[in-house]
């Protein structure tokens, strides 16, 4: 239910505010900056998912010897990636609005997030649109984390596919 009201209201402030609202990055045109929306719904929301979720989270995954602390890394990069962990301290918080309908971003092609971690969620009921999957490609030593991802072999490289689900997000580096 949150993720109804949020994407209400954050559609809601898309059309009242369309001339004078920033775009969320440089590959897309449509979308909301969380920090520029007013109320309760998305004040200190971004501060809060960096602080009391990210974090802690990245740390258990990328900053440790037990949850991966950098698949394939050696000691000198396990500690960088660990201190990167420990030291999260701002965000660029945004949605991205893809629609069929022409003159909208329909797609995103291959690209490196400009971040140490980028957190995904799915605010619409997937149920309500098609496409939207989310993939990631690396080496092809790398495996695949989740039971979920399928993965496949594109010229020496994997390509793992990630099927969002209303509400559940994907932390990655």
């Amino acid at each position: 239910r949150a993720c109804q009201r949020l994407d209400e209201e954050l559609k809601h402030y898309s059309e009242i505010c369309s001339d004078i609202k920033g775009r969320p990055n440089t590959m897309n045109r449509f979308g909301v900056l969380l920090d520029e929306v007013p109320g309760d719904m998305t004040s200190g929301v971004s501060d809060v998912m960096l602080r009391d979720i990210c974090t802690p989270i990245a740390a258990v995954l990328f900053g440790n010897d037990n949850g991966g602390g950098g698949v394939g890394a050696d000691n000198e990069e396990k500690n960088i990636i660990r201190e990167m962990c420990e030291t999260l301290d701002h965000h660029h918080a945004f949605t991205v609005d893809y629609r069929a309908e022409d003159g909208y971003d329909r797609d995103l092609s291959l690209h490196y997030d400009n971040a140490e971690i980028t957190l995904n969620i799915l605010l619409t009921d997937e149920n309500e649109f098609d496409g939207g999957e989310l993939s990631f490609e690396g080496p092809s030593h790398v495996s695949p984390l989740s039971h979920r991802s399928k993965k496949t072999l594109l010229a020496g490289r994997d390509v793992i596919p990630y099927e969002h689900k209303l509400g559940w997000g994907i932390l990655h580096m």
